[in-house]
């Protein structure tokens, strides 16, 4: 390599060193590309007052929903690479990216990731009267009744779609998918029989399942969630490999500063470690993860493998 090209190199090293050591220096925010008020809000509100804390600086949540989240994620994509505008985001993010057509971003070539901050299990249950208990009974039932069974999920193209269109695809069975306009609309209508399964999350099915108004089959993810001990997963159900949950993580804008990157994912994982922010995160049935953002990235990146496969298969169009 040159002589002038080293310098510059090692100049420009020095300079992202210094500017890394020197942040912030002023106001973090943190965008959310969902509405006040949910689960990812919830999140984004306590880390960025845990952060403010151990760091020493402000750090601001702005919601900036839309387009299935892509609004909020199109702004952090495009922002300054300077450690102050991150993305509080969920595997939407992943879903989005794996989606046939234009898209504003992408996901892997435009973000940092982060941390991935926590998780909400991804629950299978049906209507406490539909003759199934458990998944190996769904799949029979299905199989000896192609094309009579829906399942409601909150919206089209979430996780728990994709959930539904890989068991149809795994297990080989006709089971119609029907989605709603949020889980308010879904859920009464099983809890009524008119849809009787559902895939949504834990939180939304875990007070049904209590009062002995739903049943749960199974959780979607490679482990059983913590809220729900007793529940098998769709792996241990027969389906080696099925997993899909729904993450929370940050991201920051690609060619953030690998130190900066490096400083918030220590700082995080500090902040997880501790007790008033794991009850605030089990309060909303989220479980903790955290880890480094080499782990982060490698979900990301396998999961839009993933999702591209089934999107693919089963002919899924975002709203």
């Amino acid at each position: 390599m040159p002589a002038v090209a080293t310098a510059i190199l090692i100049a420009a090293s020095v300079f992202a060193s210094a500017y890394a050591q020197n942040w912030p220096s002023r106001t973090v925010r943190i965008i959310v590309p969902f509405g006040p008020g949910g689960g990812t809000d919830t999140i984004a509100r306590v880390v960025a007052d845990k952060l403010q804390d151990s760091i020493g600086q402000t750090f601001i949540v702005e919601n900036r929903p839309g387009a299935t989240s892509n609004v909020g994620a199109s702004i952090v994509a495009k922002a300054p690479a300077d450690g102050y505008t991150l993305l509080l985001i969920t595997s939407s993010v992943s879903i989005n990216q794996a989606m046939p057509g234009k898209k504003p971003f992408d996901t892997i070539r435009d973000f940092e990731p982060v941390v991935r901050i926590g998780s909400s299990a991804v629950m299978i249950g049906g209507n406490a009267e539909f003759p199934v208990a458990s998944i190996p009974q769904l799949v029979a039932y299905a199989k000896a009744h192609p094309g009579k069974i829906s399942y409601a999920v909150c919206a089209i193209g979430g996780p728990q779609h994709m959930a539904g269109e890989l068991l149809k695809m795994m297990a080989g069975i006709d089971i119609v998918h029907v989605a709603y306009k949020g889980c308010a609309q879904a859920v009464p209508d099983v809890l009524s029989g008119q849809v009787p399964v559902t895939i949504s999350t834990v939180g939304n099915l875990a007070p049904h399942i209590k009062a002995g108004k739903m049943k749960a089959y199974a959780v979607t993810a490679a482990r059983r969630s913590s809220f729900a001990p007793d529940v098998p997963t769709v792996a241990e159900s027969g389906f080696a490999d099925f997993d899909i949950d729904v993450w929370f993580g940050m991201l920051a804008p690609a060619g953030t500063p690998k130190e900066i990157v490096a400083r918030l994912n220590a700082e995080t994982n500090r902040i997880l470690d501790r007790a008033e922010v794991r009850d605030k995160m089990a309060s909303q049935n989220f479980e903790v993860i955290g880890g480094s953002s080499e782990a982060f990235g490698e979900v990301i990146r396998k999961e839009i493998s993933r999702y591209s496969r089934i999107i693919q298969a089963a002919g899924i169009r975002s709203e």
